[in-house]
């Protein structure tokens, strides 16, 4: 290899792997042979666009290439972003250097109502172990709760700092129909 030639990178899978959501890694190493790649730059697919910001920051400052059809084939990109949910299909032909932004079965810990829920089941079976959360409403069902809790201490979350209900929650006045902290729905 001469001097000037870009050292190879390697990671082209032959064969993709059997994975599981149980544990998101082959089930067997032999599963890939190991060949060599021009080293190149890093592809994203997005699926809808994505987020201004990722792109901003992996296109235009971190040099990544944004997938199309016209120059990559189906299986050619590193990151692959969509807003919705993957097709277990999606993880099942995914090879090692190549990562899908959503985990299978993860709405547990990454959707708040969820993980409010998870922890109020686990806190009714384990006890003050899970004492260490926060109090959380689940709304629109518990927004009466809510607002007895903020009447009566002012404030929720964040040592009441910046945290307010909307006075227009229910009407939808300013557009926000959400809790927010913006003066202007004080």
């Amino acid at each position: 290899m001469r001097p000037d030639t870009p050292a190879p990178t390697l990671c082209v899978a032959t064969r993709a792997p059997t994975m599981s959501s149980k544990n998101l890694v082959p089930d067997e190493a032999a599963d890939f042979e190991v060949g060599v790649k021009e080293a190149g730059p890093l592809v994203v697919r997005f699926d809808g666009g994505g987020p201004q910001v990722l792109r901003l920051v992996l296109l235009e400052n971190r040099n990544w290439e944004e997938w199309s059809e016209e120059e990559h084939s189906t299986l050619e990109w590193h990151l692959h972003w969509r807003s919705g949910r993957f097709k277990p299909s999606n993880y099942r032909i995914a090879v090692p250097y190549q990562r899908l932004n959503h985990l299978p079965r993860s709405s547990i810990i990454t959707k708040k109502d969820s993980l409010q829920k998870s922890l109020r089941r686990y806190h009714g079976v384990y006890g003050s172990v899970y004492d260490f959360y926060p109090q959380g409403f689940i709304l629109p069902t518990e927004y009466t709760k809510f607002l007895r809790e903020y009447r009566t201490t002012g404030a929720i979350g964040n040592c009441g700092l910046g945290v307010g209900c909307c006075s227009c929650f229910a009407s939808s006045a300013c557009g926000c129909a959400r809790l927010c902290g913006y003066a202007s729905c004080m």
